[in-house]
């Protein structure tokens, strides 16, 4: 009993240090662009979903490269392919991912079916080889997205720890979401962590309709969780009551230190995958590089040794801010 107690511990001590993810539970509602909607667990690649105009036009300020989706303002199905990958989690969970891609995409990183690929993506904590289960023609509904509503490029589904239950005016359930997980607040119109979200604020809807939040709890236990891409906008509506959440990414950080977000000295910048690496990184004002994972990059430069405020900083928003040899 003893040992059945320290591993037990030592598996929830290891939880608490992975990434933190950015997901929501099974059941939890997204709005499509046809008015209807559907549970998240039940989201395929190709789906199209409302997005937000603003955002979008704020992601397409970043540079771009064509093995980027967010290249091509359409996704055109003779062009672009569904890949499917299992990773298994230190905990012998099986994580699933489906992506949709350019060719370009597939051809700079080698894809091929049955074969081991680096897979990060840390907001819905899976990392590590991934094994290409199957490649697919792109669904043909994929080519109908245009600005404001677009093809969802990415699902996946992992586990997560710190799930808390928020509840809306009006809703009738509450939305499971993780605590890092970034949603829109209306009352102080900024993209905040669902963890910060107080009763008394108001978040955004669809329909434009501010909605007041009545209560935010923390829930406990690991629970099954799932998470998306939007091709271009990365963001979408869930609930009952349809708020506006993000899909983070590296360039969200970085434009929140351009418009003049404190975070810590030693942050230099943040850049998404481009050419020569598939994964988030951050620069630190000495010249070192770190992966999203918490492993180098660009080893030739040096070890990263991020201040505790920046540890502290990057792990509040889904990043490893520990250096991993």
């Amino acid at each position: 009993k003893i040992k059945a107690q320290k591993a037990a511990d030592l598996a929830a001590d290891l939880e608490k240090k992975m990434p933190k993810a950015n997901c929501f539970v099974a059941g939890t509602l997204l709005l499509l662009s046809s008015g209807t909607a559907i549970a998240i667990e039940d989201v395929e690649v190709g789906m199209i979903v409302p997005t937000s105009i603003k955002e979008e036009a704020e992601q397409m300020q970043r540079p771009l490269t064509e093995i980027d989706p967010d290249y091509y303002d359409a996704i055109d199905p003779d062009f672009w392919r569904q890949i499917d990958l299992e990773v298994v989690d230190r905990f012998g969970r099986v994580a699933k991912v489906s992506l949709l891609r350019p060719l370009p995409w597939l051809e700079h990183f080698d894809v091929h079916v049955d074969r081991e690929m680096p897979l990060e993506v840390t907001e819905s904590r899976i990392n590590g080889e991934a094994i290409v289960t199957a490649i697919k023609p792109c669904p043909e509904r994929a080519r109908y997205g245009h600005s404001g509503n677009r093809a969802v490029i990415s699902t996946m589904q992992s586990y997560a720890p710190d799930v808390w239950s928020l509840l809306l005016e009006g809703g009738q359930e509450p939305i499971g979401v993780t605590a890092s997980h970034l949603s829109y607040r209306e009352s102080s119109d900024e993209w905040v962590m669902a963890r910060d979200i107080r009763p008394g604020d108001t978040m955004l809807s669809a329909s434009g309709v501010a909605i007041k939040v009545l209560s935010m709890e923390p829930r406990g236990g690991v629970a099954p969780v799932w998470n998306l891409e939007v091709h271009r906008g990365h963001s979408y509506f869930v609930g009952d009551a349809a708020i506006l959440v993000h899909n983070t990414c590296a360039e969200k950080l970085q434009r929140m230190k351009d418009k003049g977000q404190k975070m810590p000295r030693d942050i230099e910048r943040f850049d998404g995958p481009h050419q020569g690496t598939m994964t988030e990184h951050v620069h630190f004002k000495d010249g070192t590089v770190l992966n999203r994972d918490g492993t180098i990059s660009h080893k030739g430069r040096g070890k990263p040794a991020p201040s505790r405020k920046a540890q502290k900083f990057l792990e509040s928003h889904g990043w490893s801010g520990e250096v991993k040899e």
